[in-house]
């Protein structure tokens, strides 16, 4: 949906999507309005539920009269020379995004032998990364909708342009993301309630 002119209600889902998950999780987890108490399947159950709605919904999205549509026949839809080129541009993309996924795997259980300390400042750390993060990965998203939609579009110097201030922008806004780090971090250990070695 975000690259077909519908990025405003492709957000809007997905910001619906994660808040149902908020507020279920604190219904199953917890047990509010007389269910039972789930605990961590409580969690998993909530995940599960806002994830349906979500896909739900975007699939009503597709049904539209302007929306691109989805057929099953072009998921299975085989062209040689399509495929080549896929492969060899996503390759890469799918080496990096697997070295990624182990590399945060094991950083978690490298963390988990290091004791409840290390795990609790781990989590927290992650936590406020991710707060402050959350707007260059935005950018990162948008700019690759812009830079897709020009090249879609066969305007390879605009993508170029386009790419170019995209990434001076992430230089800068790198940069101010990580001095909001440092200067909300006192902030965060003063709310929070960790041991001197945490």
């Amino acid at each position: 949906m975000k690259n077909s002119g519908k990025a405003v209600k492709s957000s809007i889902i997905s910001s619906v999507s994660v808040t149902v998950n908020i507020a279920l999780n604190a219904v199953f987890i917890f047990g509010l309005f007389g269910l039972p108490e789930m605990g961590i399947a409580g969690a998993a159950l909530a995940t599960v539920t806002a994830r349906m709605m979500e896909v739900v919904w975007c699939v009503f999205e597709t049904a539209g009269k302007d929306a691109v549509k989805l057929h099953v026949r072009y998921l299975c839809y085989h062209e040689k020379s399509l495929s080549r080129d896929f492969w060899k541009y996503t390759s890469p993309v799918l080496g990096n995004e697997m070295v990624w996924g182990i590399g945060f795997t094991m950083y978690s259980v490298i963390m988990g032998h290091l004791g409840t300390d290390a795990v609790a400042a781990n989590s927290i750390a992650n936590i406020v990364k991710n707060l402050t993060a959350c707007f260059c990965l935005g950018l990162g998203s948008g700019g690759g909708i812009l830079v897709g939609n020009e090249l879609g579009a066969g305007r390879l110097n605009e993508a170029k342009d386009y790419g170019g201030r995209l990434c001076r922008m992430a230089v800068v806004w790198g940069g101010i993301s990580g001095l909001a780090l440092l200067a909300i971090s006192p902030l965060i250990l003063a709310v929070t309630e960790l041991s001197a070695q945490a």
